[in-house]
């Protein structure tokens, strides 16, 4: 491993070469060198309550309130959609929830990831909810929908939350169906959480998209309901309770949704309940998970970027 530091900005050309004494060879390496980041990083843009006034964003806008949102939001509650055909919605919540509380229950549905697609679904209807209708009455119709939605999901979503805060109902119902009848997943019997042998199984993935859904309905509800908030934050304490460095476990997943959820909540819990200038914040442990994470990645594929150590690639 060769490294190489410069004093300068600038374009350079580094030349390597190797003489076994036999034989020789050189490379070329061209480097662009420039200045570091601010020492103080650029402050995230949390969405709020706002109009949409430019004529092409207020149409875009309408359509996804009163047509994409909704049309998620209906196939999300369907139970009759056909295997690995976009199976897997609510229900999959629902039959964890029976499972955690030792009730009958049946199998997760879909695609081993399918939880994703309601927690975004959660995510957009937060930033719908953020929207001045301006009187629109088809606005108005599809924004009360969506909060009966809410109303409806949110019970079911933390229901099959673990009590340690892990959330992840493929995992939950993993003994109704195991990872290798599930799409997109592990070749095998899911036995532990954060296996390196069911690092398929989109376990970062989809707690990710749950924070950051987490947020956006902080940020709805101007922090009425902590609900999500407060499950987010259990979650990401699961996470940094068994993450880390000895004696924790390494680890890391095949997709790094973890990893900016990890930043973003980390920044915003500092926001929320830090005090001004105070090191450490109450959220600079998820953002360290975030790194320990991303630092772990090495002896994989290039596929998910684990090939090498992040700093390599």
């Amino acid at each position: 491993v060769t490294t190489a530091t410069f004093s300068a900005p600038g374009d350079y050309v580094l030349r390597v070469t190797a003489d076994s004494g036999s034989g020789r060879a050189s490379s070329t390496l061209a480097v662009k060198v420039e200045l570091p980041p601010p020492a103080r990083p650029l402050t995230p843009v949390d969405t709020t309550f706002h109009t949409v006034t430019g004529a092409f964003w207020a149409g875009r806008t309408r359509a996804l309130i009163t047509s994409w949102i909704p049309h998620c939001i209906a196939q999300i509650n369907r139970t009759d959609i056909a295997h690995n055909r976009g199976d897997g919605g609510i229900d999959s919540f629902v039959e964890a929830g029976k499972a955690l509380r030792g009730e009958p229950h049946g199998a997760h549905k879909g695609y081993v990831f399918s939880n994703a697609w309601v927690h975004q679904t959660v995510e957009a209807i937060c930033l719908a909810l953020m929207v001045d209708p301006e009187g629109d009455g088809e606005v108005l119709a599809a924004q009360a929908k969506m909060r009966a939605t809410l109303d409806d999901w949110i019970p079911k979503i933390l229901a099959a939350q673990h009590p340690d805060g892990y959330l992840h109902t493929a995992f939950t119902l993993r003994g109704s169906a195991p990872a290798a009848g599930y799409p997109a997943a592990a070749r095998g019997p899911w036995t532990a959480r954060w296996s390196p042998e069911a690092r398929p199984n989109h376990e970062g993935y989809v707690a990710g998209y749950f924070i950051e859904s987490a947020i956006n309905h902080y940020m709805m509800t101007g922090g009425r309901d902590r609900r999500l908030y407060d499950a987010a934050k259990k979650l990401a304490d699961c996470w940094a309770d068994h993450i880390g460095p000895a004696p924790k476990q390494e680890w890391f997943d095949g997709h790094q949704e973890m990893e900016q959820a990890l930043v973003r909540f980390g920044r915003f819990v500092n926001e929320q309940e830090g005090k001004p200038g105070a090191s450490p914040g109450p959220g600079d442990r998820y953002i360290a998970l975030a790194r320990f994470l991303l630092d772990c990645r090495n002896g994989g594929s290039q596929y998910d970027q684990s090939h090498l150590p992040v700093q390599q690639q």
